[in-house]
């Protein structure tokens, strides 16, 4: 369970690298294609986001198991010999779990002596894998598995997360018991798995929004782990949608703080709701991009021109953005009138984070036309969690 997140972040990662990436390039340069084929493609992604990949380029920073049924299993005969043979090994069958955004199901189970876990996966990409893990009062890990694959992603401090790609159940038996030779013994039970795999995936998710999502040499590393070639280009958009995915959880836990600690009515709370602004350390440049007012600069007809603008906006404001702060350079552009809409200030908040400015905005949702990258689309955004409720390609919320 302690290196579930790190394989299949690995695998989101890569995805949008190779397939994703290529998709919005496709649909960027080509734009006479006839729309029927794009919305072959787009139905195909979302297809592919139901297994687990695809659109979802990040993991959730929560995870929350739920029962699942014999039925969900995709591959049930080899799920079920991997299950027997690590019960021989005098490990007690658990529950079956499902993995929701992630994908797959899992088996737990528990050895009752030795106070560790085994976890049996089903992923739709990865397949069938096992991962024997044990955590210790110290609050440290150790986590082996078989996963066909190597991860590319960091691991957490203190997590000793290793794969041995295809090994014998066996031989990662044997293997994680020698590990386990000098460790103190765990102090877990069977019952509070669920509460361990949920709190694990939590603290890792918090200490990679802390690092601000994923690095440059985790990104190359997947890319090339998954038989691709790294880009700059590429590289910057995975860490710009890790960075939108980080943003916008924090919000949305700013906004839940904000209403329970608020001293609004219900009905004043709700009226105002979504015409919050939260503007804080994490806020991406893509977020402030999304507040300024459209450049008018540039000729319609002039795509490639039109594409190299948007860049360099996007890179201007990462530059603002890391030389002071996105708090700093929001008011600095509200004083400026660089500003789509008109905003008020209403507080600062330091709770659930430090450094936290709360606006409302003068009308609950705008209508803008943005132009990107060799394509004209109409893009509707309503004020809400992380600043947008919603986005798709072509116009409309989602």
């Amino acid at each position: 369970m302690l290196q579930f997140l790190q394989m299949v972040g690995a695998v989101f990662v890569a995805f949008v690298l190779l397939c994703v990436v290529g998709y919005l390039w496709i649909r960027w340069k080509l734009r006479n294609w006839t729309s029927k084929f794009s919305d072959g493609m787009e139905k195909m992604l979302q297809q592919m986001q139901l297994a687990g990949t695809g659109m979802v380029y990040v993991p959730p920073m929560t995870l929350e198991l739920t029962p699942a049924d014999e039925d969900d299993i995709q591959h049930p005969q080899e799920f079920e010999l991997a299950t027997l043979e690590v019960q021989n090994q005098g490990f007690q069958r658990g529950g079956l779990f499902d993995l929701g955004e992630l994908g797959g199901v899992c088996r737990a189970l528990f050895h009752p002596e030795r106070k560790v876990d085994a976890v049996v996966y089903d992923h739709p990409l990865l397949k069938i894998w096992v991962e024997y893990c044990a955590m210790f009062p110290d609050e440290t890990s150790i986590a082996y598995s078989n996963v066909g694959q190597v991860s590319g992603m960091d691991a957490p401090p203190g997590r000793d997360n290793r794969q041995f790609p295809n090994e014998q159940i066996a031989a990662l038996w044997e293997r994680f018991r020698r590990a386990l030779a000098d460790r103190p013994q765990p102090q877990v039970t069977a019952e509070t798995f669920q509460q361990r795999f949920e709190a694990a995936h939590a603290k890792e998710m918090d200490w990679r929004r802390e690092r601000g999502g994923v690095t440059e040499e985790e990104v190359r590393r997947c890319a090339e782990l998954a038989g691709g070639e790294f880009s700059e280009d590429h590289c910057r958009m995975v860490q710009q949608t890790w960075k939108m995915r980080i943003a916008q959880h924090i919000d949305e836990q700013l906004r839940e703080a904000f209403a329970e600690h608020s001293k609004m009515s219900i009905a004043e709370y709700e009226r105002k709701r979504d015409r919050l602004l939260f503007i804080h350390d994490q806020t991406s440049a893509s977020q402030m991009l999304m507040y300024l007012k459209v450049s008018d600069d540039v000729d319609d007809d002039e795509d490639e021109d039109d594409e190299s603008h948007e860049d360099q906006r996007l890179l201007r404001m990462e530059q603002r953005c890391q030389a002071s702060s996105p708090r700093e350079v929001f008011r600095q552009m509200q004083d400026a009138g660089e500003l789509e809409d008109d905003y008020e200030f209403v507080q600062a908040m330091t709770r659930p984070y430090q450094r936290v400015d709360l606006f409302t905005l003068a009308s609950s949702e705008r209508e803008v036309i943005v132009k990107v990258t060799r394509r004209q689309s109409r893009v509707r955004f309503g004020v809400g969690d992380a600043g947008v409720v919603g986005w798709r390609w072509g116009g409309g919320r989602r």
